[in-house]
């Protein structure tokens, strides 16, 4: 069975928050506001668990070259690991 609409009690802090954004005329409505959140909630799981996955797959990466042995002296890997960071920095501005 398809359900088309809920009713939810958010207590009074977040009921308050809600009926300020429609007053300030961020949104016309409290179902557009919760609409917009709610689709925030899900773009932010769906980054996360893209990031998860990605980690998941440099882990498997990394325990593939430690299984073959092929492996960095850790000098080496904090200068790589510095020097990317840096280059990331410059690159976000």
């Amino acid at each position: 069975m398809k359900r088309v609409g809920i009713n939810v009690y958010l207590g009074p802090e977040l009921t308050k928050f809600v009926d300020d954004k429609v007053e300030c005329g961020f949104y016309p409505t409290a179902n557009e506001v919760v609409r917009a959140a709610l689709e925030a909630m899900r773009e932010r799981e769906c980054a996360f668990r893209s990031l998860r996955d990605s980690m998941d797959r440099d882990i498997d990466v990394g325990l593939a070259e430690l299984d073959a042995g092929d492996t960095v002296a850790a000098d080496r890997f904090e200068r790589e690991l510095s020097a990317r960071s840096v280059r990331h920095r410059n690159a976000a501005g």
